[in-house]
Order: structure tokens, then sequence, then C-alpha cells
């Protein structure tokens, strides 16, 4: 089976999701995929059943996990999986994605996951969002 291939939408919500993980003092060390902000990375470990698009750290070795979601992911059963996964690591989980899927992914949150305080939402401006076919 081949890999699909990130979108470019979700790439630059991946760069997003990056810069405001270092806003909050954890590097990241592990990436799936690409960003224009940081070079290869080692691939992140499984979290239960997932792979997060970033895992980071800081200088107390807390880790925080970075997920990008697009229009189209927000309603699959994959993204309730990984909310409910992400949330048993115990780890803060910063997820960026478009303001305008904003509400849905909020009210998945507060359907599978109890402790909403581990999550942070990062809300992407749909202006800045590139088309898929910009390179």
């Amino acid at each position: 089976v081949g890999e699909i291939m990130a979108s470019i939408k979700h790439q630059f919500i991946i760069d997003c999701v990056i810069r405001k993980m270092r806003d909050m003092a954890f590097e990241p060390v592990c990436l799936e995929g690409k960003s224009t902000l940081i070079g290869a990375l080692k691939i992140p470990p499984k979290i239960i059943r997932h792979r997060p698009d970033i895992i980071g750290v800081n200088k107390n070795y807390k880790m925080c996990i970075g997920e990008a979601k697009t229009n189209n992911d927000i309603n699959s059963k994959r993204t309730k999986e990984q909310l409910i996964d992400y949330f048993q690591s115990d780890c803060l989980t910063i997820i960026g994605c478009p303001i305008s899927c904003y509400y849905a992914l909020n009210n998945l949150i507060k359907k599978v996951v109890p402790n909403q305080q581990l999550i942070s939402i990062l809300k992407v401006p749909d202006e800045l969002m590139p088309n898929d076919n910009e390179v």
C-alpha cells in the first residue's frame, strides 16, 4: 500500500502547529511528513493506534503532540480514534485546523475527550490556507 501524500494544506497547518509548539517552549523531535520550518526528523512512534504528525519535547522532558487537520479530516473515524489515543497519553496535544472547521472539531473533542484542558486548538485563518495546486 502506497503512502498518501500530505496535501499542501495539511503541510501548511503542520508548520503553524510547529510555530505554536515552539511558542510553548517545545522543540519538535519527530515529524511525519514535511515542514518548511525544520529539516527531516525521525518518524514519530505510534501512540496506541496512531502516529501523530509531530512530537515535541521541552526542557523538562514533557512531551507535546502536534496534529494537523483539514476540513476533510474532521469527521473521520481516524480523527476520533486519534483524539482518544492521544488523550490517553496524558500529553498536551495541539491540533491545528482551518477556522471554518473549528466548531466541528471542538464538538468532536467535547464528545470523546473527558479533559479538554489537555488539548489546544490552533485556528488557522482560511484566507491563509494555500490551494492544493500551489507549489
